[in-house]
């Protein structure tokens, strides 16, 4: 086949094979670099495998050791015979050059797997069968970014790197007196058994219609938007008119029914302007799109990510977000969006936030405390959350509510004690009590 030069270079992989028959040490450049299948010609993939093979057992990338490893695998005459194996070793490259060479067969090889997804997503395109734009633009950002992903190098990190690179976090955080790993929700008490909002872990705030899963949503967006960049609000069951007006109302201590229909005193008028002012300049996105599938919910977040930077997504909530496709029964429906706002929280390294209804069952129950197994259409969301909080109403009127962290993969549960200005829309901390396995280690430690 003739090379070439936008999506080959064979020239780059005869300079690396030759490279590493000239020195030995070589090899271990190229394999931190690029996989076997890098290599665009069949033959050059052999004779790596076969170095390969020689190295793991000690032996050197001798000419006449490497021509019998390929005659035992059958492979001499697939990889040119001994005469091309005589004429990689006679090129004689620079091999202090090795790691410019794979760099350039690596990037040949990422460059035709985008070639090849951009084929996958014309035939996608051409049969979609109804299915959709949505689920159309999703595949084509899943094929893209695999295909980008594949040149990333190897998997996984030495452990001293991920040991610098760890010290020099708590180090930074000891420099600025901020001992929050993640983004603070502005509640000191959940901040505190959790950390705040950690990048790539997905946390669920579930509870029944009227404890407040949106106005607690959207207080800690709020907060993130004020402290640590750009947050975008999925706001699936409100317009998004109404969430603005529930933050003012959070924001300047006015009865969120006087403001809404514009029952307020000349100062109360100032205090809402002024508040209109401050909050207009926040980096935070409130999309109201109705119904709205993961596939966009996905494509939108990575466009942000991509164009202004995000550091959180909240969804409000979970059991409307259309699945991409119909599954069998509703429970696999959610499931899946589950799992797709863990993997987006991942592939992002940002914290995903959403809310989740319980199921009604919990009315019947003489105990009315929620546990896991009452989310509604469960399915993976306990599986997938790396946290799990419920809110639960502590007295007859609903003003104090308990977030009581059920599950907390990497800390302890408890329970928050928060405030709650149902007027005003507004969470305030009231206190927080560790469960008995945090109050044990605390005795230990002392």
């Amino acid at each position: 086949m003739p090379e070439n030069p936008g999506i080959r270079s064979l020239e780059a992989e005869k300079a690396v094979l030759g490279a590493i028959l000239q020195d030995g040490d070589a090899l271990h450049a190229v394999m931190d670099i690029l996989k076997t299948d890098d290599f665009d010609a069949t033959a050059h993939r052999r004779i790596l495998e076969a170095l390969l093979a020689l190295q793991g057992r000690g032996q050197p990338p001798d000419l006449v050791l490497l021509s019998e490893e390929l005659r035992n695998r059958g492979d001499l005459d697939k990889a040119g015979g001994p005469a091309y194996l005589g004429e990689l070793a006679d090129s004689s490259p620079a091999a202090a050059n090795v790691a410019f060479y794979a760099r350039i067969v690596r990037d040949k090889s990422i460059a035709r797997g985008l070639v090849e997804a951009a084929r996958r997503i014309i035939e996608k395109a051409h049969s979609m069968n109804g299915d959709g734009i949505d689920s159309l633009t999703a595949y084509a950002q899943g094929e893209i970014l695999r295909a980008a992903a594949a040149g990333t190098g190897p998997a996984g990190a030495e452990i001293r790197d991920l040991v610098h690179q760890t010290f020099r976090g708590i180090e930074e955080r000891c420099q600025k007196g901020d001992a929050l790993p993640g983004l603070s929700t502005g509640l000191t008490g959940f901040d505190a058994l959790t950390g705040g909002l950690k990048p790539a872990l997905l946390y669920i705030f579930a509870g029944r219609p009227g404890t407040g899963k949106t106005a607690l949503a959207l207080n800690i967006a709020r907060s993130a938007a004020g402290a640590d960049g750009r947050v975008v609000f999925f706001s699936l069951e409100m317009p998004g008119s109404e969430d603005v007006e529930r933050i003012l109302s959070a924001e300047t201590g006015i009865d969120g029914f006087r403001l809404a229909r514009g029952f307020m005193s000349p100062e109360e008028w100032s205090r809402c302007v002024r508040a209109s002012d401050a909050l207009a300049q926040l980096p935070l996105v409130i999309d109201d799109t109705g119904g709205l599938s993961i596939d966009r919910l996905m494509a939108r977040a990575r466009r942000t990510k991509a164009e202004k930077g995000l550091s959180l997504i909240v969804a409000d909530y979970l059991q409307l977000v259309r699945p991409s496709q119909r599954w069998g029964t509703r429970e696999q429906e959610v499931s899946e969006v589950s799992r797709s706002l863990k993997a987006l929280a991942k592939e992002l390294n940002i914290p995903v936030l959403a809310t989740a209804q319980l199921n009604r069952g919990i009315e019947s129950r003489q105990d009315k405390r929620p546990t896991l197994a009452d989310l509604r259409e469960s399915g993976a969301i306990e599986q997938d959350a790396d946290v799990i909080a419920f809110l639960q109403p502590a007295d007859d009127k609903g003003d104090v509510v308990e977030l009581k962290i059920s599950k907390h993969r990497q800390g302890p549960t408890g329970t928050v004690a928060l405030l709650f200005d149902r007027k005003r829309t507004q969470f305030k901390d009231l206190r927080a009590v560790t469960d008995d396995r945090t109050a044990e280690r605390k005795d230990i430690d002392g």
